[in-house]
């Protein structure tokens, strides 16, 4: 078995004997470049008997990119194409653009596309992935997420306002998860981390400015309407809380 491996040739062409390891190190050999190489360099994948694909990460890369390199001159906009979901001839501009596919653009045309990801997009759906984002992501189930909000009254850690969209915040480094936070107040926290960004902010804000803005009675009505818009939700969210 050991002399078959000895002799074995390359099959890119070059007629030279394929690399093996002198030893027996645990390692498979590339299908592509013909390297004896160890388990991590390929893809994971059970459907093979050692659990790996039968070409490397290296060489699956490089086949991928000379792949999309030629599909990239497939695509033309004149020619028709035939939509596998409606069965309508349609032209190429009809479809959406896929370096992977043979042709350079998707089976499906942009319309039954697009009816495809809306039929998809159900509320289960998306709690569904809301659950999956959590629980991969921060460790945390709904229940765990439920439970911040109620803790913190159901208004932001740092501004205390009721947000449009819940951002869960966490250390990086521990990974720990400290709080639930609105969008504005998650971006400030990455600045406000970084204390040489902290500094240059005051400075800026004490400096005296040659701009000068003057808002209109017409802004000032509606950033007071936002105001008091703002005082209801959180009156309101409260005394739900409370209950």
């Amino acid at each position: 078995m050991a002399a078959n491996n000895l002799i074995r040739l390359c099959q890119c062409g070059c007629q030279q004997p394929a690399s093996v390891p002198e030893d027996n190190s645990p390692g498979k050999l590339c299908s592509y470049c013909q390297q004896h190489k160890p388990l991590h360099a390929f893809r994971t994948d059970k459907r093979y008997r050692l659990g790996v694909t039968g070409h490397c990460i290296v060489c699956r890369n490089e086949s991928k990119k000379r792949w999309r390199r030629d599909r990239v001159n497939v695509f033309n906009p004149t020619d028709t194409r035939t939509c596998t979901a409606c069965g309508t001839i349609k032209q190429a501009r009809e479809f959406h653009r896929s370096p992977d596919h043979r042709d350079g653009v998707y089976a499906q045309c942009k319309q039954c596309r697009s009816e495809a990801t809306k039929a998809t997009r159900t509320p289960e759906r998306r709690l569904f992935e809301q659950r999956k984002h959590l629980l991969e992501n921060y460790g945390i189930s709904e229940a765990d997420f439920l439970a911040i909000i109620a803790t913190q009254h159901g208004a932001c850690a740092m501004c205390y306002q009721v947000p449009h969209r819940w951002v869960v915040d966490h250390c990086h480094r521990t990974h720990v998860v400290r709080g639930l936070l609105c969008d504005s107040c998650n971006s400030a926290l990455g600045v406000i981390e970084d204390r040489e960004k902290v500094n240059n902010a005051a400075r800026y804000l004490s400096r005296t400015s040659p701009w000068t803005y003057r808002a209109t009675s017409h802004k000032l009505a509606a950033m007071e309407s936002a105001r008091k818009h703002t005082e209801r939700k959180r009156a309101a969210l409260r005394r739900r809380v409370s209950v």
